[in-house]
Order: C-alpha cells, then sequence, then structure tokens
C-alpha cells in the first residue's frame, strides 16, 4: 500500500513476510484459536502477523468479535498502523486523531496517535512507543501476577 523502502532504510523495519507468519501459525492447535483470548503485536508493522492470527480466528470468532475483543496491534509509524487498520477492516477512509484530537479515554503515556475508521474510534489499533505505552488500549485491565511479574491480562467473556 505504501512504497516503505525509502523508509526501511532510514529506521531499519524489518516486515515478517507472510510465509514466516504461515510457518509458525501453522505450529499452533485450533485449540489455542477457539479461546476467547487476546492477540497483541507490540511492533506490528503492515500487520502480517495480525492478519495470519485474524484468519484462524475467523474460522472460530466472528469479524466484530475478532476485530473489537480479540485483536490488538500498535506501532511507532503511522502509516503502519494506518495499514494495518485497512488491511482487516477494509478501505474505507481512516483519520489519524494526533494531539488535542486524541481522546481523553485513549491519552497514555507513549502514545502518538489512534484512528477513526468510518467515523468510529478504533480502540485496539493504535500509533505508539510501545516501551512506554501502558497497553490498556483505552480499557482499564487490572494487572494480574503471572510467574511473579505484573502483567496486563483482560479475560473475555
Amino acid at each position: 500500500m505504501y512504497d516503505r523502502s525509502d523508509r526501511q532504510k532510514q529506521t531499519q523495519e524489518f516486515f515478517t513476510q507472510k510465509k514466516e507468519v504461515n510457518e509458525v501459525l501453522n505450529q499452533w492447535p485450533d485449540k489455542d484459536f477457539i479461546k476467547d483470548q487476546t492477540w497483541i503485536d507490540t511492533s506490528c508493522g503492515s500487520g502480517n502477523i495480525l492478519v495470519g492470527i485474524f484468519k484462524r480466528l475467523e474460522k472460530f470468532h466472528n469479524k466484530q468479535k475478532i476485530l473489537n475483543d480479540l485483536l490488538f496491534g500498535c506501532d511507532i509509524e503511522i502509516l503502519n498502523v494506518k495499514e494495518t487498520i485497512q488491511r482487516l477492516f477494509g478501505n474505507k477512509k481512516i483519520n489519524i486523531l494526533q494531539n488535542n484530537n486524541i481522546p481523553n479515554k485513549m491519552k497514555a503515556s507513549g502514545l502518538i496517535a489512534c484512528y477513526e475508521y468510518d467515523n468510529k474510534l478504533v480502540t485496539n489499533f493504535v500509533c505508539c512507543d510501545s516501551l512506554l505505552y501502558p497497553m490498556n488500549f483505552g480499557r482499564f485491565i487490572e494487572p494480574k501476577k503471572i510467574h511473579g511479574f505484573s502483567w496486563l491480562v483482560e479475560e473475555n467473556q
């Protein structure tokens, strides 16, 4: 969708190819995709990994559930996240919200931009510095202790 060759040289971006995504995801049993669990890519790039996960989840869940509750992504490059949203949601107009245009519920440390798709706020795909962003995507998520560490884990009903 975007000519990235110059930007890749400047930023040293690396995009995981579909072949590698499929090789990894093919090793996961279907039972892992049946569960109502959250999937997040903290360096989603143009969304190859998220699209691969989406295709597997689509066998067991409807599209709205996947895009609203199960799949999350972020990247530090604004256009990468925009492309991810277009690939998952479709090619409708996407507005990029920055600075004072970011809704209060989305504001958090490390957030660079959020998006509107078809005039609706997209809360689970954001442009951010993933080392600073709390990964709550505008939601309150109670940190849980897992193996001695605090993690933000959202258990879907």
